[in-house]
């Protein structure tokens, strides 16, 4: 016969014949089971209809209250725990009395009401006696000490599936991975499996655990719990508390794919959780569990705030000959899973498709993220993994990654599955922005009841392998020298900022559940981790799509994995009020002195948070359109080392040494049409780091009611040698000359000179008193890069420490309305191109077709981010000087990549990017005449001892349409190995001119030239 069990919302019910002799026999097998005293025991006067001593006092049964003459043998169900169960206790007596005389019809009544009341109690044994099965049943999967919820939720209490109120349980063990608690360790003997006869489990739809649990991890550092763990916790709540995941035997449940919501940062051990879920299965009335798929739901709280949340989550069973029901193979995303039992606020995850800011034309590199950390090191063997579990990056990384004590806690966990990292590319995968690969032990070190590799948490174990690669790619990538007192985290979406959509979602799809597990994965799987999306704002991140392999092909696949760096609460990140330091922030310079600000504030500075780019004083500034710095690879400012002068102090005489690490692998080396810093970077790192100097001093705290953007107006620059800046850190003094406030502006000038920092990192700027200014305590900044203020020798081979770029400028700070009145460099009137006033005929015309020359790669043409022109009208011996023209326009769209950089929520083209156009043409023009032929392994640089000088008086916005160009040029010269041609130059918006460029040129050099 078949005995099921139903669990319904008021409770457990038991279906059975109870004077079947075969239903007792059953009720009495296996080892757990025993009877009681005067309990659990096959009544011998059933079969009869009869009940020794024939009548039960009363003959009341109704409510279970009948008198027991004999002394009563009382069975209950709630005495065992059903009542846990089910929410409902039963308790049934019968017994003996001397019955009077009576005549046959009352007889007859009486014995009718005792076999009635042989039978209730008949049931209720049965009742109880499965009460106890279940009990002893569960009791083999529960932790110690830990606790069971009820299996069905009253759905009239808490919201829909979540009321369930939690409740003790017996104790258990569990499986799971080595260093988690409960793992059941390779070659240590399997627990026996405990004796449960087959039964039929006829469950409702959907079943729901609601359970409070202590956060634990074995691996935690410093108390604070990984990923990984808190979502193991959770689903072995899951696992326990849900009878549609009841172990059986041949096989296990296996999570073969989940969207995770985190929306929390992660616990520290010992806070306390409370686990929701919810399991359904396709229908009511029962289900084949070799055949079923359970789909979960989950939401893990601490106190009112949501950590995480699983949703479409899906188990299938796994027999333990690898078969599963639906096939597990394909990683195409699973959009639209509707998430089971959701409570209010749920809603489904579209994890399908691929994550935004992938790259857009092909081998676009503008958008290549510029890591903190610089490392020579590709590769990292077992001992080097060692070493980062201890903490000893700089010893793995290299010296530039001593950060003097600063991260304890930014670590590797301890026991983790990563073996080794055969490969470490910053520049790599297909975004650009980073790739890994590392070797990976066998995703499980449990084994279940009979010894066998247990994939129940494949899932698990395949997240905790891709937390440990992204831990090691954040570690390398130096994620964590721009901040102190950090840990690794969840990274979180900030509604106050622009971030990619869907941080902090990730998917999980488990492909083989056999694979990873089987004797195939002990040679080992591949760990294949891809960067999709890197920054520092609001804290360092990043995000990440992995795909482990073993021998047979995929076995799982992690998209959107995102791990952030996060100070411990109440660390300061930036400066107090007046820009002082409460604290080292983490930061060190090239030459490892403490910097007063590094990238993450001038991060912020760009595109996020200004208080914390400046002091609080700037906290007002949120979400409005002011000052910044540009922002992706036009921010060309790293780090503030020092500054001399207060807050306020806007007289002239304050001064700021910044840095700039220059990349040998940097957009503007790759695209511009040599591999030699361009003029653009020359000016812009010059200039913002001058900006930043009077931003910093306060020159907008003067009028705090109104937002001012900035502008730069006017300067000269000189490069006085050359220099190969590639790969190089350049360091810069700015010097605020003079600032004078008007009427909706505020006018700055200074002077700039530009350094090389040693490469060995030695010299005078060394790391200041004593290199060990770690509270930034030296509030003004003194010595931060040692006694050589005058920058004598800070290149060690640079001809008596002279500065390689000198230059000085005019800023000015405006309203937005001073800036609707801006009239260009003509006080409004309108000045035609020298081509529109002079109209040469056609044939005195020649163009050069730039866009052509790119689309066959030929050489000295800019490409990418540089590529500005394509197109340049010719007419030789024109222009004012008579010794050529070039003309030239070049469209414009918002979508144009420079609006997006410059600057954040007041978009305009760089002046400086518009000089480089300028300096384009020039250089096609030099290529189209053959300037460059006789050179050997010809290149353009910026030509040394000449001064060039400009002026802007307005800008180029997204809805102008179009730049135009024109370049008169007035010298060639030759001399040996390079040619250089110098000019003066006007750039238009439409009806306006806004740039006058005077001496403007461009060279090119051959293999060995002499300077002039």
């Amino acid at each position: 016969m078949t005995i099921t069990v139903e669990a319904t919302q008021d409770g457990l019910g038991f279906d059975g014949e109870p004077t079947d002799a075969a239903v007792w026999a059953a009720m009495q097998a296996g080892p757990e089971f025993e009877a009681r005293p005067g309990g659990t025991h096959r009544p011998d006067d059933v079969e009869g209809g009869d009940v020794e001593g024939g009548d039960v006092e009363g003959g009341d049964v109704e409510g279970g209250e009948e008198d027991n003459a004999d002394g009563g043998r009382e069975i209950t169900a709630a005495t065992r725990g059903a009542d846990v169960l089910s929410g409902v206790g039963h308790t049934a007596a019968v017994g003996t009395a001397a019955a009077p005389a009576v005549d046959d019809a009352t007889a007859t009544l009486r014995r009718l009401r005792a076999s009635v009341v042989a039978a209730h109690a008949s049931a209720m044994r049965t009742q109880a006696a499965l009460a106890d099965r279940a009990l002893a049943a569960m009791a083999a999967i529960a932790p110690p000490g830990g606790r069971i919820p009820a299996a069905v939720g009253d759905r009239g209490r808490g919201g829909p599936g979540w009321g369930t109120p939690a409740v003790d349980r017996p104790a258990c063990h569990d499986t799971g991975l080595p260093g988690h608690a409960g793992a059941s360790a390779p070659g240590t003997p399997p627990r026996p499996a405990p004796a449960i006869a087959p039964v039929e489990i006829t469950a409702p739809a959907e079943l729901t655990v609601d359970v409070t649990v202590v956060a634990r991890d074995a691996a935690a550092i410093d108390g604070w719990v990984s990923l990984p763990a808190v979502v193991r916790q959770a689903l072995d709540e899951v696992l326990r508390g849900s009878a549609h995941l009841a172990p059986r035997g041949g096989g296990h449940w296996v999570l073969t794919r989940a969207a995770l919501v985190t929306s929390g940062p992660l616990p520290r051990v010992g806070d306390e959780l409370r686990v929701q879920a919810a399991t359904r299965v396709g229908a009511p009335g029962g289900f084949d569990p070799a055949t079923a798929e359970v789909t979960l739901a989950l939401r893990v709280t601490r106190g009112p705030d949501v950590l995480l949340e699983v949703l479409g989550g899906v188990f299938r069973w796994l027999a333990r000959d690898g078969a599963s029901h639906g096939g597990l193979a394909g990683a195409a995303g699973f959009a639209g899973i509707e998430a089971p039992g959701n409570p209010p606020g749920f809603a489904a995850l579209e994890p399908a498709g691929a994550p935004s800011g992938s790259r857009g034309a092909r081998g676009w590199t503008e958008d290549a993220f510029k890591l903190p950390g610089r490392t020579t090191r590709t590769t990292l063997d077992a001992g080097d993994l060692d070493r980062l579990t201890r903490g000893d990056v700089a010893g793995v990384f290299g010296a530039r990654y001593d950060q003097r004590g600063v991260n304890p806690s930014v670590r590797l966990a301890p026991g983790g599955p990563l073996a080794a990292v055969p490969e470490f590319a910053p520049r790599g995968g297909a975004a650009g922005r980073g790739q890994l690969r590392a070797s990976v032990s066998r995703l499980t070190g449990g084994v279940d009841h009979d010894g066998q590799p247990d994939p129940t948490h494949l899932a698990i174990a395949a997240l905790t392998a891709s937390w440990q690669a992204v831990s090691v790619f954040a570690m390398a990538a130096g994620l964590h020298l721009v901040i102190a007192d950090a840990h690794l985290d969840v990274a979180l979406p900030d509604e106050r900022l622009e971030l990619p959509d869907g941080l902090g979602r990730l998917s999980i799809e488990i492909h083989a559940p056999g694979h990873g597990a089987g004797p195939a994965a002990e040679a080992g799987l591949e760990l294949v981790l891809t960067v999709t999306d890197i920054d520092l704002v609001p804290r360092p991140w990043l995000r990440a799509d992995i795909e482990l392999r073993d021998a047979h092909g995929p076995v799982a696949t992690i998209r959107g994995i995102a791990l952030a760096v996060r100070e411990r609460p109440g660390t300061p990140v930036g400066p107090a009020h007046g820009g002082v330091l409460p604290a080292f922030l983490g930061r060190v310079g090239a030459t490892g002195e403490s910097a007063l600000l590094g990238e993450l504030q001038m991060f912020h500075a760009a595109r996020g948070d200004l208080a914390i780019a400046l002091g609080p004083e700037f906290a007002s500034a949120a979400g409005r359109t002011v000052c910044r710095l540009p922002g992706g690879g036009l921010r060309l400012v790293d780090r503030v080392m020092r500054v001399d002068g207060a807050r306020g102090q806007l007289s002239g005489g304050a001064s700021m040494i910044t840095e700039y690490d220059s990349p040998a692998d940097s957009w503007y080396y790759t695209d511009s049409p040599s591999p030699t810093m361009p003029n653009i970077v020359h000016m812009e790192t010059s200039l913002q780091s001058a900006l930043l100097l009077g931003y910093y001093l306060g020159a907008t705290l003067t009028d705090p009611a109104n937002d001012y953007v900035l502008r730069n107006l006017d300067g000269t620059a000189t490069v006085r040698r050359e220099v190969d800046l590639a790969g190089r850190t350049i360091r810069q003094r700015s010097t605020l000359l003079s600032t004078t406030v008007l009427s909706g502006a505020i006018l700055q000038n200074f002077q700039y000179e530009l350094f090389l920092v040693p490469v060995d990192g030695s010299g005078s700027h060394g790391s200041g008193r004593d290199g060990d200014d770690r509270d930034g305590d030296d509030r003004d900044g003194d010595d931060r890069d040692g006694d050589d203020r005058d920058g004598d020798d800070r290149d060690g081979d640079d001809r008596d420490g002279e500065p390689f770029y000198v230059g000085e400028s005019l800023f000015g700070f405006f309203t937005q309305r001073t800036l609707a009145n801006q009239n260009g460099l003509d006080q409004g009137a309108f000045v035609p191109t020298w081509l529109e006033r002079t109209s040469p005929a056609q044939a005195d015309r020649r163009t050069i077709d730039v866009a052509a020359r790119r689309a066959a790669n030929a050489p000295l043409c800019a490409q990418g981010a540089m590529a500005l022109l394509d197109q340049i009208t010719v007419v030789d011996g024109g222009g004012d000087f008579g010794r050529g023209y070039l003309h030239a326009v070049r469209p414009t769209s918002p979508d144009d990549w420079f609006f997006a950089r410059h600057f954040w929520l007041d978009p305009v083209m760089p002046g400086s990017l518009g000089v480089e156009a300028v300096i384009q043409a020039l250089q096609e023009w030099m290529v189209q005449e053959g300037l460059t032929d006789d050179l050997v392994e010809p290149v353009f640089v910026v030509p040394a001892g000449l001064p060039m000088s400009w002026r802007y008086r307005g800008q180029i916005r997204p809805d102008d349409g179009e730049m135009t160009l024109e370049v008169h040029i007035k010298d060639v010269r030759r001399d040996g190995a390079r040619a250089r041609v110098v000019a003066d130059a006007s750039v238009w918006k439409p009806g306006m001119r806004i740039y006058g460029l005077t001496d403007i040129a461009a060279e090119a050099r051959g293999r060995g030239a002499q300077s002039w």
